[in-house]
């Protein structure tokens, strides 16, 4: 039995983030960013009044640190994603205005920083977006994020997961918690229930 977390990304309406609330995710992620499963500010605003208990994890991209405080504060949010390979000094202010944890993206091929003044409070390794990818890919990122979590950071595990493949992502990283949004879905931004409940069981049981 595993204790491994799970996020829930892309959520975009009232009743599928109330859904996977109750059956057992522990972070529901709102895209701000570019996306077909972006949500708009009221929207997000409506989303946290439905699940006022719920972790809410805001993933920006191509935002500055007043757009992100402010969202931030309108949506209630408790953990940034920062998905636009934001720079130091830029995530650093984002800290500092929130005061929320941020979760940097990062890739297979990402080189990270070792000794940085900043530490990022999460990474969440993730495949490239807009290109087609092939188990050799995937296994790259599940190495690199491996390392990572042997290096003792706080690992999100993104990149393809499904029902299907998340125990075995969860064997070779043992990361702190995983993230699917696409695996779970019946359309773009539309959760399936059964897939997000089929999930949730494969993790616990990993």
């Amino acid at each position: 039995m595993t204790d491994v977390k799970v996020k829930i990304c892309g959520v975009t309406t009232e009743a599928d983030a109330r859904a996977c609330a109750e059956a057992g995710a522990d972070f529901i992620g709102l895209i701000f960013a570019a996306s077909d499963r972006r949500v708009a500010r009221d929207r997000a605003v409506a989303i946290r009044q439905a699940v006022p208990d719920a972790k809410l994890v805001g993933v920006f991209a191509g935002h500055d640190a007043v757009q992100i405080a402010e969202i931030s504060r309108l949506a209630g949010l408790d953990l940034l994603q920062l998905h636009g390979g934001e720079p130091l000094p830029l995530r650093t202010t984002v800290k500092e205005r929130t005061g929320l944890p941020v979760a940097r993206v990062v890739h297979a091929e990402t080189i990270l920083e070792p000794g940085s003044p900043f530490a990022d409070d999460s990474l969440l390794y993730d495949l490239p977006k807009g290109r087609p990818h092939t188990d050799n890919d995937l296994q790259a990122l599940w190495q690199a994020a491996r390392l990572g979590a042997e290096a003792h950071q706080q690992v999100f595990l993104a990149g393809g997961l499904n029902p299907d493949n998340v125990a075995a992502a969860i064997a070779a990283v043992r990361p702190f918690a995983v993230d699917v949004s696409r695996g779970v879905e019946s359309a773009p931004g539309v959760k399936d229930l059964e897939l997000v409940r089929r999930f949730l069981a494969e993790v616990r049981g990993a």
